[in-house]
């Protein structure tokens, strides 16, 4: 639960991901400038290895969007598609 644009302002959100120790995040939302921006950046700057689920992310401005795509790029942080990562999760569950 959160009342701000940042997931983080809960403290059990840390709380949990410390807990669970996830290999990877999938991540996607809306907006992209706000609510998955901030959770996104914060997860990267914790040291957690982050994936932008890229079709299921809805943003205000698409030149934003690219901007940020692009930067995240270089932050390391991965790309999928929803597709490909349902594909992914049914080889992880058999």
């Amino acid at each position: 639960e959160k009342n701000v644009l940042n997931v983080f302002s809960n403290p059990n959100t840390l709380n949990i991901l410390e807990r669970i120790t996830p290999e990877e995040i999938y991540i996607y939302g809306v907006a992209t400038e706000y609510c998955v921006k901030e959770a996104l950046e914060e997860l990267v700057n914790r040291g957690f290895s982050v994936t932008v689920v890229e079709d299921a992310v809805k943003e205000i401005s698409a030149s934003e969007k690219k901007k940020l795509f692009s930067l995240w790029k270089g932050k390391g942080v991965r790309f999928i598609n929803t597709k490909d990562l349902l594909r992914k999760l049914r080889v992880f569950s058999q």
